[in-house]
């Protein structure tokens, strides 16, 4: 074989081999970009997902705010209109009551409001104190007999001198003046208007205020 055919077959040879080593490196380079390319898309996604999650979290979170927002409204609603009935039951009550003062029953009801402050009060000797012009309506008397009957002993009530700033109704204090009880048309309202309170808070809030 002559020189110049074996320089021709080296070079073909060369020429073979960096051609097979050029497809090698295009290949490996497709690869990488594939795998370039598959993390970027696997990344991608992931993200989109991640957007996805917290733009409905957020969607959630708003309906639940507007769902609450109407609950509330309602609540107020039907809190306006229970307050509205619920106080004029309280002023109907006041005003029944305060009709009541110098009838025929008030003498009744003066008689049990002192009765129940005397009992609530648990002391042997106590004063009762009403308003001024009461004292006609009240027959401690009858009292006292009561009262020690209920409580099985017996019990000594004396009238105040000192006039009861209220409408009607009567306090029962110990005889030092520690200890009473009042139970007059004033405060039997403000126990009322306690409970509209309550009922406020449980309408709003859906339990018992403390």
């Amino acid at each position: 074989m002559s020189s110049m055919s074996q320089d021709s077959n080296m070079v073909n040879m060369i020429k073979e081999r960096a051609d097979k080593r050029a497809k090698e490196i295009v290949e490996e380079a497709k690869k990488e970009r594939e795998q370039r390319l598959e993390v970027a898309r696997e990344k991608a996604e992931e993200r989109a997902k991640e957007i996805k999650e917290a733009a409905m979290k957020e969607y959630k979170t708003d309906l639940q705010k507007a769902k609450a927002s109407q609950t509330l409204q309602t609540k107020l609603a039907i809190l306006d209109a229970k307050y509205e009935m619920l106080q004029e039951v309280i002023n109907q009550a006041k005003e029944r009551a305060e009709d009541k003062i110098g009838s025929k029953e008030y003498k009744g009801i003066l008689k049990r409001l002192a009765t129940e402050a005397a009992e609530a009060l648990e002391e042997d000797e106590v004063e009762i104190q009403v308003p001024e012009g009461h004292e006609k309506y009240l027959d401690v008397g009858k009292i006292e007999k009561e009262i020690s009957r209920k409580r099985d002993k017996d019990i000594s009530i004396t009238l105040s001198d000192e006039p009861l700033d209220a409408k009607g109704g009567a306090i029962i204090r110990n005889m030092n003046n520690t200890k009473w009880v009042e139970n007059t048309f004033e405060k039997r309202i403000e126990r009322m208007s306690d409970d509209i309170r309550r009922i406020a808070f449980t309408i709003l809030f859906g339990e018992e205020s403390t």
